[in-house]
């Protein structure tokens, strides 16, 4: 400092005014006790190192003064010491005691300086303390109670600037407001808010009024005193500013005690922008924190020893564990709420193969999957990325992001599982189609149940099969088998009550296994004849009519699946429906065949008209016989048969009268018409006609009777002969009455 000076000793008259020492200067030079020397010079008075001085001050034999970081040693404790060279012999002593070493100069306010140097010193511990724990505002108001108290100041305003924005704000005042601006006014509004944004500023100002008027006001309506204005600067940058008075009492500072006020000033400075970086910081961990909170996947993170010093919402929800059950600091590979890892092949992963453990190792995992056991006993499905965190290239700690796949990969199996369900489906349906088409070709129901029972057996996977048929008094009847052979010892026929498992299969109308163990006396009969240890019994209805039941044989269980059995059901109707309907089939063609026999035998002739077309679907022996030739139905149309009207002209299609119903919807009863044969030759005949409607109304045919008219000749010539007789018996008796009424 410029006001601490160096003095000769020869000054003061405790050395020789022509600056040697005297013979006797290495054991009688005596220091006065009110100065002050460094331990540099004290090494030079007492002949001994620098490092012997440290020593003897650190082990506390040499007392000390402190200002700031340099150690004062008082002349009276110079005196007093006695380093080990003085106690030693002269031809061991290495060094000489040089008696013109100079103590420092210190003036009248050594004590109060000193005590101001202690100040400081703690202060700077405090500001530095608090810049590390404290908020920025509660640091403010640290910073601003300490500067005025070192300065005996009453009042203190602190400023931050934000050069972005261009504003000041207050946020820190002691002692009361020292202005009524607001808590945030704007940099270029006040010229001294400027000038401490472009420049270094350390004074105490008297001219408040002119220079800092619009930023300090009087206490208590007094008047103004000086002010002390300090910059808080940092790096060349200005971040602040102190303004701080004694309520309108005059005081100055000296130019030392500026200097520390500039050095407090700088010191405040660092620790208010490390407040800052630390605020910043946090609420850029805090964003991130609420940010990771939000994924989805899970987030832990540990430092380079596996400590644990992040874990996300999403982790703890995946395993379920309680908040602080791993706290912060605590082994990051330990999960209480996990039991177990495995990886796909089943196999444990041991703690040194944990995603964490390996990228500590230098490792980077990518979709990493395996299985994890909780607590509850649920297993789940993870896949995991990590990474290790370097700084400068080296490793200082390890991240890992886990995402849950269970929901995922279960979603996946059954959409693998429903597509698998589809193409059998798909397939299934085809067989099902291409075994109807095969029970279409044949023309008995005996060959269909045959079919039945085979593509069942193939289709079902089964060893082989039969096929039980409802009889008319209620037993059931071996109809059909396929790969086995029934003993001619079995009985193939069963009451109901003998075989309950068909019973149960018919009453719900849906596919029942059946196994031997389960089985009834006759069924383990039949199981046995047929060499089955299981048995798929499929109900055949037709709606409410039991027609029997198939079983398809299997060799050993479990037998079909839920599957199977829904197929087996499908099949067994589409099947039975095949059936049931070549039975129909048969007994309308039974019943066609029968009809078609009954017209031929008919004297009169019998046409029958289909439509569209006109075409004629049926034509008897006696309507063949009209026309003179032989003629086949569903060749023919009703308009080739050739039919003449009373002029003898043949009729044209739109007037044909076998197409007359066809055109009006009506009945023609007793037409009279003439046929004309390929010879030339005319059949007179009285022709029935009668319109054939479909369900809807519409006209679907047509029926024409046709009666030969010479078949009624010997009636017409009866008839005229008995009206002959009848009116010669009546005649001679009239004549007789009319004689006697006359």
């Amino acid at each position: 400092m410029n006001d601490l000076k160096s003095r000769r000793p020869g000054e003061r008259g405790t050395a020789a005014s022509n600056g040697e020492a005297s013979p006797s200067a290495e054991t009688s030079t005596q220091l006065i006790g009110t100065d002050r020397y460094t331990m540099a010079e004290a090494a030079k008075l007492k002949g001994v190192s620098y490092h012997t001085v440290s020593r003897a001050v650190r082990a506390g034999r040499l007392p000390v003064q402190r200002l700031g970081r340099m150690a004062l040693i008082a002349g009276d404790d110079l005196n007093a010491w006695q380093p080990m060279r003085e106690r030693a012999p002269k031809r061991y002593r290495r060094n000489q005691p040089e008696a013109d070493a100079s103590p420092v100069f210190l003036d009248a306010s050594l004590g109060e300086r000193l005590e101001l140097a202690k100040r400081l010193s703690t202060l700077y511990k405090i500001i530095h303390g608090g810049s590390s724990e404290l908020p920025l505002e509660q640091l403010s108001e640290l910073i601003c109670g300490r500067m005025v108290e070192v300065f005996h100041l009453t009042r203190g305003t602190l400023w931050l600037f934000d050069d972005a924005l261009l504003v000041a704000t207050r946020v820190a005042s002691i002692g009361g407001r020292m202005s009524s601006l607001g808590d945030q006014v704007d940099l270029p509004d006040y010229p001294v808010f400027l000038e401490f944004a472009n420049g270094s500023v350390t004074r105490v100002s008297p001219n408040v009024k002119i220079e800092m008027e619009e930023v300090v006001e009087p206490a208590g309506g007094g008047t103004l005193g000086p002010v002390l204005a300090l910059t808080l600067e940092i790096g060349g940058r200005t971040i602040g500013g102190f303004f701080g008075d004694r309520s309108g009492a005059p005081f100055e500072l000296p130019e030392d005690h500026l200097v520390l006020a500039r050095v407090l000033a700088n010191q405040a400075a660092l620790a208010i922008d490390h407040a800052r970086l630390r605020d910043r910081e946090r609420s850029r961990v805090n964003q991130l924190s609420a940010i990771l909170d939000q994924l989805r996947q899970g987030v832990r993170a540990c430092d380079e020893h596996g400590r644990l010093t992040f874990v996300n919402a999403s982790d703890r929800r995946f395993s379920g564990e309680t908040e602080g059950a791993t706290p912060i600091g605590g082994d990051a590979f330990q999960n209480h709420a996990i039991l177990a890892r495995y990886d796909l092949e089943g196999n444990p992963i041991r703690g040194d193969r944990h995603p964490l453990a390996r990228a500590l190792d230098g490792e980077k995992i990518i979709d990493w999957e395996y299985d994890v056991v909780l607590k509850d006993g649920s297993r789940r499905r993870v896949a995991v990325n990590a990474n290790p965190v370097l700084d400068d290239g080296r490793i200082a700690g390890a991240v890992y992001t886990a995402r849950d796949l269970t929901a995922q990969r279960v979603a996946e199996r059954q959409a693998a599982d429903r597509l698998r369900e589809l193409a059998i489906a798909a397939r299934r349906a085809e067989a099902v189609a291409d075994i109807l088409s095969e029970i279409s070709t044949v023309r008995s129901a005996a060959a269909a149940l045959e079919v039945t029972i085979r593509r069942m057996s193939d289709e079902l996977l089964g060893s082989g099969g039969l096929i039980m048929l409802r009889d008319v008094d209620g037993r059931f009847s071996v109809s059909a088998t396929h790969g086995v052979t029934i003993p001619p010892t079995l009985a193939t026929s069963f009451e109901p009550i003998a075989i309950p498992s068909t019973i149960l299969a018919l009453a719900s109308q849906e596919p029942t296994q059946l196994a031997y163990e389960d089985a009834s006396v006759a069924e383990r009969q039949l199981m046995d004849a047929v060499g089955a240890r299981f048995q798929l019994i499929v109900p055949l209805n037709v709606g409410e009519r039991h027609i029997g039941v198939a079983y398809v044989n299997y060799d050993d269980a479990p037998g079909p699946t839920h599957l199977d059995m829904t197929f087996a059901a499908t099949l067994g109707r589409q099947c039975v429906h095949a059936v049931d309907q070549i039975e129909i089939v048969s007994r309308i063609d039974a019943r066609a065949r029968h009809l078609l026999n009954v017209l031929d035998q008919l004297p009169q002739g019998v046409l029958i008209i289909d439509e569209p077309g006109a075409v004629v679907s049926l034509i008897n022996r006696s309507a063949q016989r009209l026309w003179g030739e032989p003629l086949q139905a569903r060749t023919l149309r009703a308009d080739d048969l050739r039919m003449i009207d009373p002029e003898g002209r043949p009729y044209s299609r739109e007037y044909h009268p076998l197409l007359r119903p066809f055109r009006t919807g009506n009945e023609y009863l007793g037409e009279p018409l003439t046929i004309e044969r390929p010879d030339g030759s005319h059949v007179d005949i009285l022709g029935n006609h009668a319109p054939v409607f479909g369900p809807d109304g519409s006209i679907v045919g047509g029926v024409s009777v046709l009666q030969d008219r010479e078949h009624f000749k010997p009636l017409d010539r009866a008839k005229d002969e008995f009206l002959s007789v009848v009116a010669h018996e009546l005649r001679n008796p009239l004549t007789a009455l009319r004689g006697n009424l006359q």
